[in-house]
């Protein structure tokens, strides 16, 4: 069975939350906008193509169907 570390599991929660249009703890958000994996902008935060191939792989490790529909 495959298992996220702790950074990874932050990170995959952080988008996942993203993508439900909810934000993320600060320090998560920072994180996440430092990779490039969202942007944040007065209209609110949203997942980038990056951030979208970055799920994907961190569905598959965590052993999740990936293909998971991600909204655009």
């Amino acid at each position: 069975m495959s298992k996220l570390s702790n950074i990874q599991s932050k990170k995959f929660g952080g988008l996942i939350a993203v993508l439900n249009d909810r934000e993320p703890y600060e320090p998560i958000l920072k994180t996440l906008e430092e990779g490039g994996f969202v942007d944040t902008s007065d209209a609110g935060i949203s997942v980038t193509e990056k951030g979208k191939c970055e799920i994907d792989r961190l569905a598959t490790l965590a052993g999740f169907n990936s293909s998971i529909n991600l909204k655009d």
